[in-house]
């Protein structure tokens, strides 16, 4: 533990199969509050935990990104949309039909700065928007501690609403299921001979899942990245790569599109 702030807060960092957890405590009027943080390289998303009653997520403009201009969510008659153009409602937890939340910027007006999904697993009793200055963002309201939240870029700013939509679709049931340990397993076949060695096995990897029950009853989807080179072999289409059980999702990350199994 390392202790910071005249001993009124705690951070620690710890290393785990496929990323690491970062676990921090603050001193606040109501309490010591706790806000627990796991990213994995399997995900494009991370996991955030906290026992605070609060959610706010924020800080767009301060990092030198446009803020989002409308958030969307499932409503009873569908689709709904909120344009975050002064402090509001967006919607109450009766309101939600469905465990997610975006944030966009319709025709790319946000300029830099991706959407961002936010997948409840409790249900909040109020979600609002704050154009207050220093601390314009998202306030989620809690009974009770806030519980997990898991957050992902869904695509890039610009894209259409019916495709951010979709993946947020996807997006809030993989993010139920977080990969957390891989392992791999060659199989060789000494039957071939004089090939390449990549050519003369087979190459397993499997995944362990954290998975995790939200208020809304959906069904966990169990995805995870596959390895970057191996993702570079497929878009390569290198020998003894074939198509299989994988797919482009459209979220992008550094050298290429993620693609997952």
């Amino acid at each position: 533990w390392l202790t910071r702030d005249g001993g009124k807060a705690n951070w620690r960092l710890t290393s785990m199969g496929l990323g690491f957890a970062n676990e921090e405590s603050f001193s606040t009027p109501d309490g010591v509050v706790g806000v627990n943080t796991v990213i994995s390289s399997a995900s494009p998303g991370c996991l955030l935990a906290t026992d605070a009653e609060t959610l706010h997520l924020w800080g767009w403009s301060m990092k030198g990104y446009a803020p989002p201009t409308e958030a969307v969510f499932a409503g009873a008659d569908g689709v709904k949309s909120v344009a975050l153009d002064a402090s509001k409602p967006i919607a109450s937890g009766a309101d939600m039909k469905a465990n997610w939340l975006l944030l966009h910027a319709p025709g790319g007006k946000g300029g830099k700065g991706n959407p961002v999904l936010v997948v409840f697993h409790r249900r909040p009793k109020e979600v609002r928007w704050s154009a207050e200055a220093l601390r314009e963002g998202v306030e989620a309201d809690f009974d009770g501690p806030v519980g997990t939240v898991a957050l992902v870029h869904p695509g890039r700013t610009g894209e259409a609403k019916d495709v951010l939509v979709k993946r947020s679709r996807m997006w809030s049931r993989a993010m139920l299921a977080y990969p957390e340990h891989a392992s791999e397993l060659w199989t060789v076949d000494t039957s071939k001979k004089n090939l390449p060695f990549e050519v003369m096995g087979t190459f397993n990897l499997g995944y362990n899942y954290h998975v995790i029950e939200d208020d809304w009853g959906t069904k966990p989807l169990e995805i995870a990245a596959l390895p970057a080179l191996a993702s570079h072999a497929l878009d390569s289409k290198y020998p003894g790569f074939a198509e299989g059980d994988w797919e482009k999702l459209g979220t992008e990350i550094k050298y290429q599109a993620y693609a997952s199994c």
